[in-house]
């Protein structure tokens, strides 16, 4: 890896740097079960469709290739485990964080209320609410920009109440104005990102998708379900106990 870290500080394009990377990690599980104590199970990620989609466009041609990339390196690990005649004994899961969606502007929020404390990912925005009348102001001073505050239910219940949440309106994101930017502080502008994630909560945009294979997994398509099944599910799978979850697996569906 090494190797390709100092060419990134001299400036290498970050996204050939990644690749390289993936690479990395794949030969690592690729030898994990190939090897002559295989691991009962194997956590990695592929990183780079969502790096390049962020950068290059949801449905650019290079995103598009990007996943295909990785479709490749899934490849690798099932030619493993056909050469090992281990392919039985594994059930391959694949699943993405999150969905992405076009951006063409930028919010920044120190812009709009300098005067608070939030954070944001994607097209969500969070707010702390230290003083009286903080949500009315952030509120206020949001909508302007069509943004619309959202429930505190996902919270932690101990959080709810000294935190709000608020979403972007379609097309739009929230994002730190970068350290190096000059010239004057605006509300708008253009976007890093030309495609994001964390939209409102239902947007298609923001789907996400899983996929199971192997073992005694009868074949079957389920359109759509809820991201709380996604753990009992994987439960199922490993043998673990479905009674943490208030969702069912779907493989009980």
């Amino acid at each position: 890896m090494e190797a390709f870290l100092n060419p990134v500080d001299e400036g290498a394009p970050q996204l050939i740097a990644g690749l390289a990377l993936d690479q990395f990690l794949n030969r690592a599980a690729v030898a994990l079960l190939g090897s002559d104590q295989p691991p009962d199970l194997i956590l990695t990620e592929i990183e780079m469709p969502d790096a390049f989609q962020h950068s290059l466009g949801y449905d650019s041609p290079a995103a598009i290739w990007s996943i295909e990339f990785a479709d490749m390196l899934i490849g690798n690990l099932l030619a493993a485990l056909d050469r090992t005649d281990r392919r039985d004994d594994y059930v391959i899961s694949i699943a993405s964080d999150h969905g992405h969606g076009a951006v063409d502007t930028a919010i920044f929020p120190e812009a709009v209320i300098p005067d608070m404390l939030w954070m944001t990912e994607g097209a969500s925005l969070y707010v702390s609410l230290t003083n009286p009348g903080d949500l009315e102001k952030a509120t206020e001073r949001l909508s302007d920009f069509g943004v619309e505050r959202w429930n505190d239910l996902h919270l932690p219940e101990p959080l709810r109440g000294s935190i709000a949440m608020f979403v972007a309106p379609p097309g739009h994101s929230f994002e730190e104005r970068p350290v190096d930017a000059t010239g004057e502080l605006t509300a708008l502008g253009k976007p890093r990102s030309i495609s994001t994630h964390g939209f409102r909560p239902g947007s298609r945009q923001d789907d996400r998708m899983f996929i199971l294979s192997g073992g005694n997994i009868a074949p079957q398509i389920i359109e759509e379900a809820n991201a709380n099944q996604f753990a009992p599910t994987l439960a199922s799978v490993l043998g673990l106990s479905q009674a943490p979850y208030a969702a069912l697996s779907l493989l009980r569906i």
